[in-house]
C-alpha cells in the first residue's frame, strides 16, 4: 500500500450554519504522525473544523482530503473523542461495553457484538492502561480514568487519525500530564489533532500549533506569533518563557 504523505489537506475551506459563516478560507496540510494543537476562543469554529474533517458538516467552498480521500470514505480510519458529556458517564454500562460502542462505525448499528469486538475492546483498553477496569461501571471511575476509556473507544478500530475536542476539560494537573504522555506515545503510529485551551501544557507535546477564530493562523510549526494571538483573541498578548513557550492573555 502506498504511503500517505498527508493525513490532512484542507484548501480554501468555508463553512456556515445557514447564513452564519463559521470558517473563512481555511487552508492547512498536516503530514501523518504529526501532533497538531488547535487553540482559539469559544465560538471560533474549532469544533466545526473537527466536524468538517469528519464529514459531518459539508463545506460551502473549498476542499478537504483526509488520509488521501474524502472525509466520508476516511471515517472508518478516524478516531474521535468529543467534548466531555455526561450521558454515558451516568449510564449503567461497564467500561468494556463503552469501548465496544466505538465498533458501530464498522459493524453498522443493529448488528450484534461478537468475540472479535471483545478482543478489540480489551486491546484498546490495554493501550490506555485501563484493561483491569473492563468490568467496572463507567460511573464508578474518576474523571481521568473516564477520559482514558473514551480515548480507548476512539482507538478500538485502530485509527490512523485521532481527533480530540477539548477532552481534558475539568481534570487535574496530574491527570493532564498523564493524558499528554499517553497522546505522545500514540503519536508514533497515528496523526493527532487536539483542540484545547491549555497552551502551556500542549506546547510541550505538540509538533504543530494553529490558532483558529473563523480564520486560521498556521505556520507549519509550533511557533506562535504574537500577532496571531492578537488577531485570534482580539486583545494584547504578553509572551513569557519558563522552560517552555507559553502565553498569557492580558486583562480585557
Amino acid at each position: 500500500m502506498k504511503d500517505i504523505r498527508y493525513a490532512i489537506e484542507v484548501h480554501g475551506l468555508w463553512a456556515a450554519y445557514d447564513t452564519h459563516i463559521i470558517l473563512k478560507n481555511i487552508s492547512i496540510s498536516l503530514e501523518e504522525n504529526e501532533f497538531l494543537g488547535i487553540i482559539g476562543p469559544n465560538g471560533g469554529g474549532k469544533s466545526t473544523f473537527i466536524k468538517a474533517m469528519l464529514g459531518i458538516i459539508k463545506p460551502r467552498k473549498g476542499t478537504i482530503k483526509i488520509l488521501g480521500t474524502t472525509p466520508e470514505h476516511a471515517r472508518k480510519d478516524i478516531g474521535y473523542v468529543p467534548q466531555k458529556t455526561s450521558y454515558i458517564q451516568d449510564f449503567p454500562i461497564n467500561v468494556k461495553d463503552v469501548v465496544k460502542l466505538g465498533r458501530y462505525g464498522r459493524k453498522g448499528i443493529g448488528k450484534r457484538f461478537g468475540k472479535e469486538d471483545d478482543k478489540a475492546a480489551v486491546a484498546a483498553l490495554e493501550k490506555v492502561h485501563m484493561e483491569e477496569y473492563a468490568g467496572t461501571k463507567i460511573s464508578h471511575l474518576s474523571g481521568g480514568q473516564q477520559q482514558r476509556v473514551f480515548i480507548a473507544r476512539a482507538l478500538v478500530n485502530e485509527p490512523k487519525l485521532l481527533l480530540l475536542d477539548e477532552p481534558n476539560v475539568g481534570v487535574d494537573v496530574k491527570t493532564k500530564k498523564e493524558f499528554f504522555d499517553l497522546l505522545n506515545a500514540l503519536r508514533t503510529h497515528m496523526t493527532i489533532v487536539l483542540i484545547t485551551h491549555d497552551l502551556t501544557a500542549v506546547s510541550a507535546y505538540v509538533t504543530k500549533i494553529a490558532c483558529l477564530n473563523k480564520e486560521m493562523f498556521y505556520h507549519n510549526s509550533k511557533e506562535i506569533h504574537k500577532e496571531d494571538f492578537e488577531n485570534v483573541y482580539h486583545c494584547p498578548i504578553k509572551l513569557i518563557a519558563h522552560g517552555m513557550p507559553h502565553s498569557v492573555l492580558e486583562e480585557h
